[in-house]
This record gives C-alpha cells, sequence and structure tokens, in this order.
C-alpha cells in the first residue's frame, strides 16, 4: 500500500512551485517601480499642499513595509509639513520654496542595514551612490539635524527637535 502526502507538504510544495514560477520581484526590482511613481507623487502632494500652506513647506516622504500575502511590499507615504522633519531612517525631504515655485530636494536617509553599509564600506562604494554616502554621513555627524534646526529656525540645543 502506497503511503499518500499529507495536505501540509503538498500544500508546502505548491507554494514553492508558485515561488519558482512567479519569480517575485526582488527588494531592487521592486524599488526600481516604485522610483517611476516617486517624483509625480512628490509633485502631486506639492500641489495640494500649495493650497493648504501659503508660505514655505517640506514634503517627506517614508518608505513602509507592509506585508500582503506573506510577502514584503514596500510604499512610499508623502507627507507635506510646515516644519523641517527630524531625519530618520527610510526618509526623503524635500523643501517647497512658495515665493520661487521651487521644490529643493534636502536629503535622502536609506534603512539602518544600508545607512550601516554605507559606511562600513564607504571606499568601496560607487560613484553613483556616493551622494547618499554623504547624506549617511552627514546624518551620523548630525548636520542634517542642524540642517533641519536651521531650517525651521531653532538653535541647536533646542528641545523642540531631537534626534532618537
Amino acid at each position: 500500500m502506497k503511503k499518500r502526502d499529507t495536505v501540509g507538504k503538498i500544500a508546502y510544495e505548491q507554494i514553492i512551485k508558485d515561488l519558482d514560477e512567479t519569480k517575485t520581484p526582488t527588494y531592487n526590482e521592486q524599488s526600481q517601480e516604485m522610483l517611476k511613481e516617486f517624483m509625480p507623487r512628490v509633485l502631486e502632494c506639492v500641489e495640494i499642499h500649495k493650497k493648504k500652506f501659503p508660505t514655505d513647506f517640506y514634503v517627506e516622504t517614508i518608505t513602509i513595509e507592509v506585508p500582503l500575502m506573506g510577502k514584503k511590499v514596500y510604499r512610499f507615504k508623502y507627507v507635506g509639513k510646515l516644519a523641517c522633519p527630524t531625519p530618520t531612517y527610510d526618509q526623503t525631504v524635500f523643501k517647497y520654496n512658495h515665493h520661487d515655485d521651487r521644490l529643493e530636494y534636502l536629503w535622502t536617509i536609506p534603512d539602518k542595514g544600508t545607512c550601516s553599509y554605507l559606511k562600513q564600506n564607504a571606499l568601496l562604494i560607487p560613484k553613483e551612490h556616493k551622494k547618499l554616502l554623504e547624506f549617511v554621513l552627514d546624518d551620523s555627524s548630525n548636520e542634517l539635524l542642524r540642517k533641519a534646526k536651521k531650517l525651521n529656525n531653532e538653535e541647536m540645543d533646542s528641545p523642540l527637535i531631537i534626534k532618537g
């Protein structure tokens, strides 16, 4: 008499087969796809907040990880703010100058693991990632925090923005 496979074993084998067939996109592949929509969404956020804020403001984009059916999916959250946000991981910040109708790119800080990797391998980082490394190093030295406080007209020892 032949032994029958359990339902669990059959389901597991089917999941593995499905994963092999669908070739789930890597983080980098998914990131490249998301970046196609990134600037149009930033500009959409600017247009929304130009109507709400009759002055200079900031657009903070935050990368969030959303579990979706057992997979990690990354999304951007776009937020308009009157004050320059505190530098943190998974963040990109722009400043909108109301008078000049101009958007200025301030910084990008990747996730904690990427920051650590960039710092540890600073001499090996390709030329196209040097600006990102510069932001990471500026964050580590609190230069970005000083910049945020200056943009908010705060003193460096002001408790209003505290790097956590």
